[in-house]
């Protein structure tokens, strides 16, 4: 395992440790949860960029133009 000295200001510092506590998870742990979060926020986001490059938009706007023009059942309205 490698080390990385990270500068953080007073005030991020306290609030991590606030939210870590809180977590009960120690400082390390915490910040170690929310690299692997972000990591995997950015390969998603690395993937559906993957596919939205392949996609066809003509294909989809067809398909969609078939779905027909009605109002959605009770209860499944866009709110």
């Amino acid at each position: 395992m490698n080390t990385y000295s990270l500068e953080l200001s007073n005030e991020l510092l306290e609030e991590i440790q606030e939210i870590a506590q809180d977590s009960q998870l120690s400082l390390d742990q915490w910040v170690l949860s929310a690299i692997a979060q972000k990591l995997e926020t950015e390969k998603t986001k690395r993937i559906f960029q993957t596919y939205a490059k392949k996609a066809d938009l003509d294909r989809f706007n067809a398909i969609l133009a078939r779905v027909p023009d009605i109002e959605p059942i009770p209860g499944d309205e866009l709110i």
